[in-house]
């Protein structure tokens, strides 16, 4: 990407996230973000459709950032080595994004068009493309899915509750719920 092209999308993005802090999304309008940000409109049209599409841009690069990241959990007849496996990539994911950032908030809220929870399943999906004879498409669809839910409900805690606990024992209950249900790890177990 041309550098001035890069600067330019890096500038609106800074903008952008400055005005969320101040303003709900909608209340948002391209003239006061290029006016932020210190662009003219034809250099945001030149880049984007709208506001939406910065956010689209947002959720890929941190789904491409999750992928990148993502050390593979293969299912293994060890459930402590799949917990701690699980613990670390979901730790590993948390920690990658700012809480903080109020573009993750507005795409946890709902933004229409967007569907960052169907993306992220279909991210999940590949990420479990372990070879295994007896797990179906289908079934590998539904478990994504269902990973999803509950990792996006994790997600919406952990940026709701900025005070709330550290991404490790998020992840480590995760992780535990995930592997051995709603009753958790085994007491004979010293999972920290």
């Amino acid at each position: 990407m041309d550098p001035r092209r890069r600067r330019s999308r890096l500038r609106l993005h800074a903008a952008l996230r400055t005005l969320m802090a101040e303003k709900a999304l909608a209340e948002i309008s391209v003239g006061a973000l290029t006016a932020r940000a210190g662009v003219t409109r034809p250099t945001f049209y030149a880049n984007y459709a709208g506001i939406a599409d910065m956010l689209d841009e947002y959720v890929a690069a941190l789904l491409e950032g999750i992928a990148a990241r993502h050390t593979s959990v293969a299912e293994c007849d060890d459930d402590r080595v799949l917990r701690d496996g699980l613990a670390a990539t979901v730790a590993q994911a948390l920690g990658g994004l700012d809480r903080r950032d109020p573009r993750l908030a507005a795409i946890l809220e709902g933004v229409p068009g967007l569907a960052p929870e169907a993306r992220f399943a279909d991210l999940v999906a590949r990420l479990m493309e372990v070879p295994r004879a007896d797990l179906a498409p289908q079934e590998r669809r539904i478990r994504a899915h269902y990973l999803t839910g509950a990792f996006v409900g994790l997600l919406r805690l952990w940026v709701r509750d900025a005070d709330g606990p550290p991404a490790a024992a998020l992840a480590g209950t995760f992780a535990d719920l995930t592997v051995f249900g709603r009753r958790g790890a085994p007491e004979t177990w010293d999972v920290t």
